[in-house]
């Protein structure tokens, strides 16, 4: 049985032994092919498809705060007056996106371009009710997420 690990009496190790001589890479080379195979597999795997879930409550709110911080920070690099009320927002409204969009895609199962569709859809809606009454509470889900540095 020639390649299958049993030597021939012509392949048998030097010096008069019996024992047979053995070619590690017949043993290994196999097993290397197949790990890189297996690891190649789970390199390009897409994990299995999840359905996303209705957002809960909280999620939602945190979604609609997104949009709120994001407009008015906007409105403050714009110069509006009735935004500079508020402590700058650029960067702690955008880190605050940042989180609550992750936690949509790790916890209810949307991609990004799902995020992306509700956060337009979020600012839609804002933009036609406007932030003022939102503020209150959007500052402080923002506080609470993302303390202001001092």
């Amino acid at each position: 049985m020639e390649g299958f690990g049993r030597a021939t009496n012509s392949e048998k190790g030097g010096c008069g032994s019996d024992s047979p001589r053995y070619d590690a890479g017949m043993i290994f080379r196999p097993l290397l092919a197949l790990g890189l195979s297996l690891a190649a597999v789970a390199a390009g795997a897409e994990p299995p498809a999840t359905r996303p879930r209705a957002l809960t409550a909280d999620e939602h709110a945190a979604l609609r705060c997104a949009a709120v911080l994001a407009i008015v920070a906007g409105q403050q690099a714009q110069g509006v007056p009735a935004a500079q009320q508020y402590p700058p927002l650029a960067r702690r409204g955008r880190e605050f996106f940042v989180q609550t969009g992750a936690r949509l895609i790790d916890e209810a199962g949307l991609d990004d371009a799902a995020v992306k569709s509700a956060a337009e859809a979020e600012a839609a809606a804002v933009r036609a009710q406007g932030t003022a009454p939102l503020m209150p509470f959007c500052l402080s889900l923002l506080d609470a997420q993302v303390p202001a540095q001092p």
